[in-house]
This record gives structure tokens, sequence and C-alpha cells, in this order.
């Protein structure tokens, strides 16, 4: 075998064009059903007890979601 020989060379394909993008994730939301806005509410002391009481181990916010969207026609 000589020094010349290119038998043994690897030539790697590089594309040019961009890769396509993976669809790996979290699908998108739609933009009207996206949670973005907020209120503020302000309360005593005492009714943040209560609140926090009765939400355990959800969020305060998750707890008050979920009983005004279940329990009153608010958002209907």
């Amino acid at each position: 075998m000589s020094k010349n020989n290119l038998d043994h060379l690897i030539i790697k394909k590089t594309s040019v064009l961009p890769k396509p993008k993976s669809k790996v994730g979290r699908p998108t939301t739609n933009p009207n059903e996206k949670e973005s806005e907020t209120i503020a509410l302000k309360i005593t002391p005492l009714e943040l007890a209560a609140v926090k009481e009765k939400a355990g181990v959800a969020g305060l916010s998750t707890y008050i979601k979920h009983y005004i969207r279940t329990n009153t026609e608010l958002f209907k």
C-alpha cells in the first residue's frame, strides 16, 4: 500500500439546507385559550388563611380558578 492511496478516505456529505425543526416538546396553545391576563385581589389575612386551608396542596390561583369555573357561571 502506498502513501497516496485514497481507498480508505471517508468523505462526509454535509447539507447546505437547514435541518427541519423537530416536533419535540409541548404543543403550542391556541392564543385564544392561553391564560395570560392577571387579576389582583385584596383580601384580609383571615380570608387568605381560609382560602389556603381549602386549597390544600393546590396553588391558590389554581384553586380559585377551579372554584370560579365550577361553581359560578362567570366564565360561560
